[in-house]
């Protein structure tokens, strides 16, 4: 969803909206605006700046004005004649409707490509190539998309494995499934997320082979222990008895 329509469709108090009005109205001159000047403008506190901007999912004001700004300009410089949240109107007739919609993709694919990093596209391909096991962790409408790569995938002999269910533990950002405990990443710049797997298999594996360790050298220590005993045990049997028998020779 864009930010201009989720500060046109959010749920916000009055005094939130009075930001948002703003920020509407100011669009890429927010850019060179701190949110000591913009709180001074509308006689509200800097707080309650950063707190609109965290409740439209940034971390503040700084991520809030740095992609507002940059969703801006992508829609300036590729969707002037186009809104790509509403690319047509009910007036349209269908032959009005086909034509936005084909450009509307061509301006996609083209904006798309544009951005494309041969450095990225390498590394992606390397990491595709490279590992054994693919894993996806998928929800909503994304379920087709990452079944469509699954089956792609499989035509290469690549296995591909979706999940759609997994549990979460909000606060240490861990998910578990049948097989696999999955920790994730910071949310990145891009709004992409890492995630790391352990095989549970591994994890069992790794466990009885700490428990064997863990058995040899107890059991290795028990055997030490007992020959010490049995030294020591013979050293003072030798002691008492030169003690009642001065004449006793060892």
């Amino acid at each position: 969803m864009l930010i201009s329509d989720k500060l046109k469709s959010f749920d916000f108090t009055y005094a939130e909206k009075e930001i948002v009005k703003y920020f509407l109205n100011q669009k890429e001159e927010i850019a060179r605006q701190s949110t000591r000047e913009i709180s001074k403008r509308l006689y509200c506190s800097p707080s309650s700046i950063i707190r609109l901007c965290q409740k439209l999912g940034f971390t503040g004001f700084e991520e809030f004005k740095e992609m507002y700004v940059e969703e801006l300009h992508y829609l300036n410089s590729n969707f002037s004649d186009i809104n790509p949240s509403i690319p047509f109107m009910t007036e349209d007739n269908i032959q009005t409707i086909s034509n936005k919609m084909c450009s509307l993709y061509h301006e996609i694919i083209d904006d798309t490509h544009s951005l494309l990093d041969h450095d990225m596209l390498r590394k992606s391909l390397n990491l595709l190539k490279n590992n054994k096991n693919i894993y996806i962790i998928s929800s909503s409408s994304q379920n087709d998309l990452a079944s469509t790569f699954r089956d792609k995938m499989a035509r290469i002999g690549k296995h591909v494995n979706i999940y759609q269910h997994i549990e979460e533990n909000r606060e240490e950002r861990i998910y578990e499934t049948k097989k696999y405990i999955l920790a994730t990443s910071e949310k990145m710049d891009n709004g992409w997320k890492l995630y790391y797997y352990i095989d549970k298999s591994e994890i069992s594996e790794q466990i009885r082979e700490i428990m064997a360790t863990t058995v040899l050298v107890m059991g290795l220590c028990l055997a030490v222990a007992l020959i010490m005993m049995s030294g020591i045990s013979k050293i003072l049997s030798t002691r008492i008895l030169q003690l009642k028998n001065p004449l006793y020779k060892r």
